[in-house]
């Protein structure tokens, strides 16, 4: 009977899963995967077979703040055959890359094909410049020229997101993340969005999972082709970029959004359209409520 991995986790642990497989370590291994969530932010149920968690070697979950989601991971744990690992999965997340950004899901541009949007988190500071009516044009001028320290409390919220890492690192038996964030978040990106820590990030935890099962790192060669969501990124304001020291971001730095290549510029662009779009289709709809 093979060997059996089941992670019971957020769209993280889809991506998780695709490294471990990747380990030369784990041929021969079953990684299944279960979403704890449904619809975006909705908790589900664990529907993990009791046969399955008999054959489990090693439980990965993600903890859930609800008190639904407590008692799911509990019971899941109580089903366990006794000597089978359990890890807590640190849930990584970082809005310091856009910090002008709304930190909850706040769809813009969403469709039947894009259930998300295609701006899946808005900035409240390019709506209120949107909604003044001003043009395109000034409104990516005003927007790209911000004074971020005029906006912002740049400091508070790196020591906040900061205090966060620790947090995550405080769990008795999970992954330790916050040194390798803190020393790496200015030289690479980190997050191609909230909620999307990049392959680096994945690679970290996954040889930490491999450690604990007696097995090596991964390869270079099992990382190449890896997708870990890097194919939806949030483009960062270059005067945060420079506020944050972060060496990544240059002038002509591009970002992969909703298929397509694009710089910071162009993103703003896109954003006011979606934007004023948004703000049509809704005076459509009042117009026909009042006639």
């Amino acid at each position: 009977m093979e060997p059996r991995i089941i992670i019971y986790a957020t769209c993280q642990g889809e991506y998780l899963a695709k490294f471990l497989r990747a380990s030369p370590g784990l041929r021969g291994y079953a990684v299944d995967v279960y979403r704890n969530y449904g619809q975006p932010g909705v908790f589900q149920p664990p529907n993990i077979p009791d046969e399955a968690l008999d054959r489990c070697d090693l439980l990965i979950y993600h903890a859930v703040s609800n008190e639904a989601g407590r008692a799911a991971v509990a019971q899941l744990l109580s089903k366990l055959q006794r000597g089978a690992l359990r890890v807590e999965l640190p849930y990584v997340t970082s809005n310091l890359y856009w910090l002008l950004h709304y930190r909850t899901w706040t769809p813009l541009g969403v469709s039947h094909a894009r259930r998300y949007g295609l701006i899946p988190y808005r900035s409240e500071a390019l709506d209120m410049l949107v909604d003044c009516g001003l043009d395109e044009d000034e409104v990516v001028r005003l927007y790209s020229s911000l004074h971020i320290d005029q906006v912002l409390n740049v400091d508070a919220a790196v020591a906040e997101t900061f205090s966060y890492w620790d947090d995550l690192d405080r769990r008795a038996d999970g992954i330790s993340v916050a040194p390798f964030l803190r020393e790496r978040y200015r030289n690479e990106m980190l997050f191609y969005m909230f909620n999307h820590p990049s392959k680096a990030v994945f690679r970290y935890m996954a040889d930490q999972l491999l450690a604990r099962l007696g097995l090596p790192g991964l390869p270079d060669e099992a990382l190449r082709g890896q997708d870990c969501g890097q194919k939806e990124m949030v483009p960062i304001h270059p005067g945060l970029a420079h506020r944050l020291g972060l060496r990544f971001v240059r002038a002509a730095s591009r970002y992969l959004v909703n298929g397509r290549m694009m710089g910071f510029e162009n993103y703003v662009r896109m954003y006011y359209r979606l934007r004023r779009q948004e703000i049509a289709q809704v005076a459509t709809v009042v117009k026909r409520g009042v006639v």
